[in-house]
Order: structure tokens, then sequence, then C-alpha cells
């Protein structure tokens, strides 16, 4: 398959077979976090009033909240299954406790799975009658769109500082948190843009901060009341309703956009900060900087010592291709392509953020490991003496 590729949106390099053994290994691996945490499935509604959100915690986990369901169903349970299809959720997984005869008006469930079960099989939820081999209501999960977005506090008054992060589509983080705690009726707030009418008009989270000892770099964890979003809210505020005045403020801005500001002053994709621009002339355009990690106003890498790594591990004949990625963006995607000709490419290899899904050709396997922020693809080796190329294309997502 001919794969074009317009210098502007993509960085590329390519790595001849017969040159891998001078490079370098990577990063020992270390403890991760479960990479589908905070993937959500929003359950369809078929029969029996059946609505709600389903969120996986971690590796064998998942919570259901604001949950609906009449309870008037035969033995039905929550089941997983490979896809959201009638054939996958009959060969699936039955999980949680049997929902007979209780109904459900808007609560959160819990829900751990079988032991030595976990997501990694599974991709969607169902609400299962196993006496009809029906689904009530369903859904896939999806990494949240906005998750990562952050929105840095400003400090107006009380000493309030602080980042706050999108974990999914009804919880953000507070991290370093700093405030007196002195003020009356204090809550976070949410706003359309981060102005005071928005906030006047927004809607209060979390429960009130008004406490005797101040908050000194602390972290929270805030869940949206039952049934809401972060749809229409792009700003956030340490809101004092009893003066109608915010103590801090910040708005939510993408991991790519914040890294620019960061880096360049402004989050644009203009000037300086340009995607296609390499600012610190090192090979790199500014695009793939961000999307491997690396600095773009510090020229340490060059053309020829891009930030990837091929090796022959072990004694099976293999072929490793490691690079950095960011697991919490979801505005660009990642592509692998090899050739044995540097005339035809063909992809082996597509991470892309925005649905979670992962493809892989042929006997190629790849791990993405969050923890150390890489991914290693692994490919038995080509016949002796044949050159093989492989190509990293980085490119943002709408």
């Amino acid at each position: 398959m001919k794969m074009p590729h317009s210098p502007s949106r993509h960085w590329v390099v390519s790595v001849c077979w017969l040159a891998i053994w001078f490079a370098a290994g990577w990063p020992a691996a270390a403890q991760s976090t479960y990479a589908r945490a905070g993937w959500q499935a929003t359950l369809s509604t078929v029969s029996h009033g059946v609505r709600g959100t389903a969120t996986i915690l971690d590796e064998n986990t998942y919570r259901v909240d604001n949950f609906h369901y009449d309870g008037f169903g035969i033995t039905v349970y929550f089941y997983l299954g490979a896809t959201d299809t009638r054939a996958d959720f009959l060969q699936g997984l039955s999980t949680g406790p049997d929902l007979i005869g209780t109904p459900y008006n808007g609560g959160s469930i819990t829900i751990d799975l079988p032991p030595g079960k976990t997501f990694d099989d599974y991709r969607a939820v169902s609400v299962w009658c196993t006496a009809a081999g029906v689904s009530f209501g369903s859904g896939t999960f999806m990494p949240y769109v906005r998750a990562g977005w952050q929105a840095p506090l400003s400090t107006v008054s009380h000493g309030v500082r602080g980042t706050v992060t999108l974990v999914d589509a009804d919880t953000f983080r507070v991290d370093n948190f700093y405030y007196d705690g002195l003020g009356i009726s204090v809550f976070f707030y949410l706003g359309a843009t981060d102005l005071r009418a928005s906030f006047s008009a927004g809607l209060a989270v979390g429960p009130q901060l008004l406490r005797s000892n101040p908050y000194v770099n602390e972290s929270l964890t805030v869940h949206l009341p039952a049934g809401r979003t972060f749809t229409g809210y792009q700003a956030i505020s340490v809101w004092c309703v009893g003066i109608g005045s915010s103590f801090g403020s910040g708005t939510f801005v993408s991991p790519r956009e914040n890294w620019r500001k960061s880096h360049f002053t402004s989050s644009a994709n203009s000037g300086n900060g340009a995607d296609p621009l390499d600012f610190d002339k090192d090979g790199q355009a500014n695009l793939l900087e961000y999307a491997t990690r690396t600095d773009p106003r510090a020229p340490g890498a060059s053309p020829w010592n891009p930030p990837v790594s091929m090796m022959l591990p072990g004694s099976v004949p293999a072929l490793q291709f490691t690079f950095n990625y960011r697991p919490e963006s979801r505005d660009i995607r990642y592509l692998v392509l090899a050739s044995p000709d540097l005339a035809t490419w063909t992809e082996i290899y597509r991470n892309d953020p925005r649905s979670g899904v992962v493809t892989r050709a042929g006997s190629l396997a790849s791990q993405e490991n969050p923890a150390t922020q890489s991914v290693t693809l692994t490919e038995p080796a080509p016949s002796a003496g044949l050159p093989l190329f492989w190509r990293l294309a980085v490119e943002p997502v709408p």
C-alpha cells in the first residue's frame, strides 16, 4: 500500500536493518498505570429504561454512574464483549450481581471483574438478559476526548494556585493545590468561559472548601454531579459564592496547546510554536518534539540521532523499534511504516488516540507503556541480507 506523507504534517525517520547494531536500548519498564483507565461507555436505551455511563477505573474494575433500570428483566447482568454486538455479548463475560428485581434510579455501582480477568480483551459493556439473549442497553468504551486537558489556576486571592486536569467526562483532579481555606461558601465552579458572568451562572462541583487548616500542595479528585459532564464548560474557578468573586481560575487547554504555551508563550499553532517549524534547528519539527517528548528549544538531537531506537534483542532473531509517546494526548496519532526499497511504504502500526484503537500488521507485536511513556514494536527478523526501512510518522488529529 502506497502511503503518501506531507512534510508539513508528519515527521518521519528511516532506519536501515543493517545499521541497527549501533542502536541503543531503552529505559527498563516500570510499573504502569492502566492505559484504559478513564475510558467510558455511554449505555444506549434499548428497553427497561436502561441508561448510564460506565467508566473503567483500573484493569479489572469499572463503575456505572447515573444508572437507570426498572429491574423487571429475568437473569440480567452487566456483560462485557469484545465489541458492541450480540454475537460478542453471547460469548462475553458476566460481571457483577444479578440485577433482577432491583430498580435503579440514578445511582452508582462499582464492579470488579472475575479473578484473572482484565479489560484487555473487552471493549464494550451491556445490560444483558441471559434468559432471552438480548441487550437492554449497551455501549463501547472510548477514551474521553478531553482527558488530559489542563487549567492552571491563577492566583487572585487567598493564596490559590494549582493545576486542574480533566480525568474523564465527569471527573477532574487538582494537583499542587494551595488555598488558605478562609473564604466563606467557597466551591470549585465550572464556567463556559473564564469570566465572572460565566461563573456566576456556572456549576458548583465538589464539597465546600471551608476548613480550619489551609490546603498546602494537596491533590483532590472531584466528581461532577450525577448526569453532568464537562460539555459546555471551558473554565474552572475557586469561587466564593458569598461575594460572587473568584479567588483563582483558569481555562482548560489541550496537552498540545499547554505544551506550546509553556515553551513558546502562545498556545496557538503559529509563529515559533507552529507544528512544522524546527525552532532549534535540530532536524525535528515542533510536532515531533511534542509527540516524542523532546525539548523544542534545545538542539540536543539531529536527523541522524532521532528519538527512536532499533536493536536485535536476545538470541531469537527479531527487530525491536522503540519510540517515546504521549498516552494522555488525544490530538495526535502515531504511525509506523515499513519498506524494502524506500519507494513503497506499508503501514504496520497505528495508534489512534481519538478512538483508543491500536492496530498492527501481521506478526508485529506492540507494547504501549504509559508509565515509561514509550512504545516498543517487535517483528521477526526479515531474510538475511534484505534491507528493511521503518518510518515513524506523527500527525495531528483535528
